[in-house]
């Protein structure tokens, strides 16, 4: 797939180009929402999450402000946790390319 936005597309950053062709070798699996404050909390104990929900059930908010070696963190714990993992599987954080490929499903629309 292409990586990046065209340099004429609207509201492109100066950091998301030039836009180049990417090949993913292998599989992935990624989660279809965030790690919400509850999963967080789980996981790690710990909620890091700074910003106030205007919601009656904060637990199913994204978790936020968190860093990325904590990030990494969850990743670790979550590995060592999860007793029903598929044998050679392991929960970490996608790649750019991943992540990418994952956000835009495909097109090239901004």
């Amino acid at each position: 797939f292409v990586m990046g936005s065209p340099a004429d597309e609207a509201g492109r950053d100066a950091d998301e180009g030039p836009a180049a062709e990417v090949t993913l070798t292998q599989p992935f699996y990624i989660s279809a929402t965030e790690v919400t404050r509850s999963q967080f909390v789980l996981v790690t104990g710990t909620s890091r999450a700074q910003h106030r929900v205007a919601t009656r059930n904060s637990a199913r908010t994204p978790e936020d402000s968190v860093t990325w070696a904590e990030a990494v963190g969850f990743c670790k714990k979550l590995n060592e946790q999860d007793g029903k993992r598929r044998r050679g599987w392991a929960y970490r954080l996608p790649t750019e390319a991943e992540g990418e490929h994952a956000c835009r499903a495909g097109p090239s629309t901004p």
